[in-house]
């Protein structure tokens, strides 16, 4: 159909608004190309995310929302769990482990309970050292 070909973009809607933004900029290392600051509550980051955009936004949603998953590909996975897990107050959920339908992938907590999962196909994960 053709309808969509501009941006994609995941939003979580969080509590804690300066957590949220330094989990996803400062331990996840994601790159900010715009944000606001209305009021208290009514505060956003974009974030670049591969090929798409993920917004956290402190806002009340028009509907209540539960916690997410998103699936971020990388380019090694296990050299960005060593960097990332040492990081202070990251919440690991799972371990880097590898899946029969081939991807080896580590999972952990934003600070509102959100699930990342950081993964990387198998036949392109290079060899360990």
């Amino acid at each position: 159909m053709g309808y969509f070909k501009q941006e994609f973009r995941g939003v979580f809607y969080v509590r804690d608004y300066e957590k949220a933004i330094t989990f996803y900029r400062d331990v996840l290392g994601l790159e900010v190309p715009y944000s606001w600051d209305y009021a208290p509550d009514d505060r956003g980051t974009k974030f670049r995310v591969a090929g798409g955009m993920l917004e956290i936004i402190r806002r009340e949603p028009e509907i209540p929302q539960g916690p997410g998953t998103i699936m971020i590909e990388a380019e090694d996975v296990n050299a960005c769990y060593a960097s990332v897990s040492r990081k202070p107050g990251v919440r690991v959920f799972q371990a880097p482990v590898d899946e029969p339908y081939g991807i080896r992938k580590f999972q952990l907590m934003d600070p509102d309970g959100n699930l990342v999962v950081i993964y990387t196909n198998l036949s392109e994960l290079p060899p360990e050292k």
